[in-house]
């Protein structure tokens, strides 16, 4: 009996072994590792090479290490706060969400720039006017229009008054329509300029930061969720930069509203047609991954067209601006090349599982630009505040104007004899006219 049962306990063992192997194998599950544990407690779910990766989740190669596979909802939740191959994906775009809210409130708080037109011509009456034909113009103008220039601010208003004062102290003289156009062009101002497309582009990169960091905390979610979260993604990009084209445009092209509406509606065009190739379900497969880049690339690049025009009938004003947007471009770039190189894992696959691997350092590159577009976006705002919108330039003969550290002439003043028919005469070969 006992020749008979010991043989009979290692066949059931050899017969057991490959059943219990190859259980996994046979529900149709791959083999996942074991949580990791510190100290001899379970943090988070484990993590997985590559190889152990179902084909969905397969998209680089060149990230050995670190992945997680179907995860359920509350563990992805939990992973937020783990170590794994898209924490820094997940933070980085998360930390640029926080600043970019910040920077909408103070878009919302700040102040406007004041109108710079009565400081400018009473610094050139000071030195070149002996008298001052101005008596006529407060009968009939400044009385009246004294309430509108109050609702202009206090800084505007202290600054009028300067220039009424000593225009006062010199009489009569032959530059009442100077003086005359000045004023009564401050008192029809558009000011301050609207800030609504400023906020379409802070607006737009919060849904783009946003939903980035979502998709690389959720992306890891079985098939059906892991391929609906991705087009939230690509759309979010488009979002971004079609919203960065609206503020650049509106107010380089503010005074032409022929070119602005064009300029918009060709962006919203072909951003609409890169967001509908972007939600087909072939765009998401692996090899399509350079023509992702480029095709976003390719929609940040039309750019080009509008600020090539603007730089060429515009004035050193809108230059410094749109030099931040060209550094924007290249950032945008350079993050898209990145990306789509996969540098610099393909050069030591595995050294950069966790960090400063191509798609986070394409995430910081988004930040980095979106940043710069502010800033230029700010200068194109303050400029178009302190001369009124679309208000013809001082041609103040000899008079220089400083703008953002710039020294530049100013163009032509209209010729207007009085305050009923000063805008009717503004002239239309002044760039702030055609612009």
């Amino acid at each position: 009996m006992a020749d008979q049962t010991l043989p009979s306990k290692e066949v059931s063992g050899v017969a057991n072994q490959p059943s219990i192997a190859t259980a996994p194998e046979a529900s149709g599950n791959l083999l996942v590792k074991p949580p990791r544990r510190k100290r001899g407690k379970a943090k988070h779910p484990g993590t997985s090479p590559f190889a152990d990766l179902p084909k969905y989740l397969q998209d680089n190669e060149f990230i050995t290490d670190y992945y997680r596979i179907d995860y359920s909802v509350s563990q992805t939740l939990r992973s937020l706060f783990s170590i794994h191959n898209e924490s820094g994906n997940i933070w980085t775009h998360l930390v640029g969400f926080a600043i970019f809210l910040g920077l909408t409130w103070l878009t919302i708080s700040s102040q406007p720039a004041p109108l710079s037109y009565a400081r400018e011509v009473r610094e050139w009456l000071q030195t070149r006017v002996p008298e001052v034909e101005w008596q006529a113009l407060l009968s009939t103008g400044w009385r009246s229009s004294r309430e509108r220039v109050q609702s202009m601010g206090e800084d505007q208003l202290r600054s009028l008054s300067a220039l009424k004062d000593w225009l006062l102290m010199h009489g009569l003289g032959n530059v009442h329509q100077q003086a005359g156009s000045v004023v009564a062009a401050v008192l029809s101002a558009h000011w301050p300029v609207p800030r609504w497309p400023m906020h379409v582009f802070t607006t737009g990169a919060c849904l783009c930061l946003l939903t980035s960091s979502l998709c690389h905390l959720f992306g890891c979610c079985q098939l059906h969720v892991s391929k609906a979260i991705w087009r939230f993604d690509y759309c979010g990009i488009v979002i971004l930069i079609v919203s960065s084209f609206v503020p650049g445009v509106y107010y380089t092209f503010l005074c032409n509203r022929f070119l602005c509406n064009l300029y918009l509606g060709i962006t919203c065009l072909l951003g609409a047609v890169t967001a509908c190739v972007a939600l087909m379900t072939f765009f998401q497969a692996k090899r399509f991954r350079p023509l992702r880049a480029g095709l976003f690339a390719g929609l940040g690049l039309f750019g080009a067209v509008p600020a090539s025009h603007a730089w060429m009938v515009t004035g050193p004003e809108i230059h410094t601006a749109l030099q931040l947007n060209v550094a924007m471009g290249v950032t945008y770039l350079v993050g898209a090349g990145v990306y789509a190189l996969r540098i610099p894992e393909r050069w030591k696959p595995g050294a950069f599982d966790i960090m400063f691997h191509s798609h986070q350092l394409f995430h910081i590159a988004v930040i980095i630009a979106a940043a710069l577009h502010y800033k230029g976006l700010w200068m194109l705002i303050d400029w178009r505040d302190a001369t009124g919108g679309c208000l013809p330039s001082l041609d103040l003969p000899g008079a220089r104007t400083t703008v953002h550290g710039t020294e530049a002439f100013t163009p032509a003043l209209p010729n207007a004899t009085t305050l009923g028919n000063l805008t009717e005469d503004w002239p239309t070969s002044s760039y702030h006219t055609e612009l």
